[in-house]
């Protein structure tokens, strides 16, 4: 990838997973930045939104992550949209991945609930944390 593509948008429900997902993508060396909205100017390679929506109704923070795209995509162009989610499953997956799909009209998701650094891990459909 060079170095004047916009590469990553992550999609965060809190603050500390922005700001985790952020200095996860700087120590690789990205230009990160976290954002409260989607009007975002500045020259990042990875682009960290915060929803807020962790503790939103699901179709209210589905709604919100619809808008926060409509917002950004415009003048953000990503290789890659992760949509991060709460490593015990905390939030509005379904929801908000959902509305992450169809917002990008993309058909294939990967959802990977695990952090094994931080001891935990997903085993037959279950998290243990």
């Amino acid at each position: 990838m060079g170095s004047g593509d916009n590469k990553v948008l992550v999609l965060a429900d809190d603050f500390t997973g922005a700001n985790d997902a952020g200095v996860s993508l700087a120590e690789t060396g990205m230009r990160a930045e976290v954002a409260f909205t989607a009007c975002y100017q500045g020259e990042a390679q990875a682009l960290i939104l915060n929803s807020d929506s962790r503790a939103q109704p699901a179709s209210e923070a589905a709604s919100h992550i619809t808008h926060l795209l409509q917002a950004v995509l415009p003048h953000f162009h990503p290789r890659w949209t992760v949509k991060k989610i709460d490593s015990t499953l905390r939030g509005n997956l379904g929801a908000e991945l959902e509305a992450t799909m169809r917002a990008l009209n993309c058909a294939v998701a990967v959802l990977a609930p695990a952090f094994p650094a931080a001891g935990r891990v997903t085993r037959r459909g279950q998290c243990y944390v």
